[in-house]
């Protein structure tokens, strides 16, 4: 609900293309990927770990993000603790109702506002035309491309509040779901924020306006916060000592931060690009290369669920280690064509890992099957 706004900002509207494309058709993709009987079960299974420790990073995302909407909202309208509570009753409907009826909900209450910001002539964003130049030379888009391709095609398969949603449809009821759901429902929420991008980047807004964007944003980040703190429990285990002290950590880590250097995403204010975008992009990190280097590495293959998980974890380690200073260019200095060489060294990671994996397998066999014929001679 915010990349987009950078996005535009650093590439123009190929920028918002490039994000919106593989966010779609990666989420969308996930009902045909995982069609068969007990697939998603099975991944939950082998990997329900690394899954709760996605829903945690995803929750710890949102407690920022809301942090500095709940601070902006205060700063500019005097309406902290209404902002603050508002996200509040969403993170406890989310926890605690059923999802589809929360789901349900919150899709109505953003497309009242949605309706709400189009109608009393919001700034019109990527629409009007009267946007910037881009910042960044459209030659880093490929860069961009490689990023945004390898999250978003493989960051559905640790999100847990997908595996629920496919889990309980059948095979053809969860493609068409996953298909409205992502093409047609997700894909208008993506083009509301391409919409409401025009207050950051030079338009005029009125204070009118910024209080929908910012009431949307509470809704939305508190209903996803609550499906996750929801997930994460089911999972089990969801107390355990270093997953709960990672999580408290942050966030008091980011309450802190917010308190003693107040930072607002109000249009024009001076610290948006200074302190939120910094916090903004490395969290995104997690979800350009983390995440999807742990799918790729760990979780892709149709042998992957027979092989030994601890050989694939040492690879993912040392892939991402790799891949972690070429991405911090990417992302945080925004030399964005270095994203290519540190998706490409996730990648390559995965494969020579199988192959070593198939040599080693190959070899244990071959020994196995020599001691076996030793014995029949």
């Amino acid at each position: 609900m915010f990349l987009p706004v950078l996005l535009i900002r650093d590439f123009g509207p190929l920028g918002f293309v490039v994000f919106a494309v593989p966010n779609v058709v990666g989420a969308a993709a996930m009902a045909w990927v995982l069609s068969r009987q007990g697939a998603s079960e099975s991944l939950v299974a082998r990997h329900r770990t690394s899954m709760r420790w996605f829903s945690i990073a995803t929750i710890a995302f949102q407690f920022f993000v809301t942090g500095v909407v709940v601070a902006t909202t205060d700063a500019v309208f005097g309406w902290g603790l209404g902002a603050a509570a508002v996200f509040a009753i969403a993170v406890l409907a989310g926890w605690a109702l059923r999802p589809p009826c929360v789901g349900v909900a919150a899709l109505c209450i953003s497309a009242v506002l949605a309706g709400v910001y189009l109608l009393r002539g919001g700034p019109g964003g990527l629409f009007a035309g009267d946007l910037p130049a881009p910042e960044l030379p459209r030659s880093h888009l490929l860069g961009l491309a490689a990023a945004c391709g390898f999250g978003f095609l493989l960051c559905p398969y640790l999100d847990l509040t997908f595996h629920r949603a496919r889990q309980s449809l059948t095979a053809p009821a969860a493609k068409a779901a996953f298909a409205i759901g992502f093409g047609v429902l997700f894909l208008g929420a993506i083009l509301l924020t391409a919409a409401y991008a025009g207050m950051w980047l030079g338009q005029s807004w009125s204070r009118a306006a910024l209080a929908v964007v910012l009431a949307h944003l509470l809704v939305q980040t508190g209903a996803t916060t609550g499906f996750h703190t929801r997930e994460t429990a089911a999972a089990g285990k969801v107390g355990g000592v270093g997953e709960m002290a990672a999580l408290a950590a942050v966030l008091a880590a980011g309450a802190g931060w917010i308190s003693t250097c107040p930072i607002s995403i109000a249009p024009g204010a001076a610290d948006l690009n200074a302190r939120f975008e910094l916090v903004y992009r490395l969290f995104m990190s997690f979800y350009g290369l983390v995440f999807p280097a742990y799918v790729w590495i760990c979780m892709a293959g149709s042998s992957a669920a027979t092989k030994p998980l601890r050989r694939r974890l040492a690879w993912w380690v040392t892939g991402v280690a790799i891949a972690a200073p070429a991405f911090w260019i990417g992302f945080v200095e925004r030399g964005t064509m270095w994203t290519l060489v540190g998706v490409a060294v996730a990648i390559l990671a995965g494969i020579f890992g199988n192959l070593r994996e198939k040599a080693q397998i190959g070899g244990h066999q071959f020994r196995c099957n020599r001691v076996k014929m030793g014995c029949e001679e």
